[in-house]
């Protein structure tokens, strides 16, 4: 296998999962992800983002813990083009509506909670009325609540 020659993470995932499509790219919790499945998914994703109104330069907001669907987030982003701002899962509510409204993030992907943080109670408080340029919370979870997507 030669050096990849890409240099954006969408051309380097493409590039790996047509070079090596079976090389495990990742594993997390005994789970084993390959260039060619984790790509797949990549794709999904970046399906699903565009149908959410993710363009080139759009702002994707990253409220994740470390885990494969974070990678998957943001090279699905990332092939559409878009800027990921990754979010600490240490914020409070203070701490998320001041990055939201500096970031000037308008597509938030999130967990519902992680490590006793409830990252929807955080958006309740602070309202989502209060940024505008925010136009869809996107909660990876079984269910969402009323008026976000899953």
């Amino acid at each position: 296998m030669q050096r990849p020659q890409s240099q954006h993470l969408a051309d380097l995932l493409d590039e790996m999962a047509a070079e090596v499509p079976e090389r495990e790219f990742v594993v997390f919790e005994g789970r084993r992800y390959t260039y060619a499945g984790f790509r797949a998914r990549a794709q999904s994703v970046a399906r699903a983002l565009h149908a959410c109104g993710v363009r080139n330069g759009s702002r994707v907001g990253l409220l994740m813990s470390n885990r494969p669907q974070w990678l998957e987030v943001s090279a699905g982003a990332h092939q559409l083009g878009a800027t990921v701002a990754p979010l600490s899962t240490f914020y409070r509510a203070w701490d998320l509506e001041h990055v939201l409204r500096n970031a000037r993030v308008e597509i938030l992907v999130t967990l519902p909670s992680f490590r006793g943080n409830s990252y929807l109670d955080f958006l309740a408080e602070i309202g989502l009325d209060s940024f505008p340029e925010l136009r869809q919370v996107v909660v990876v979870a079984p269910e969402a609540p009323e008026g976000m997507i899953t």
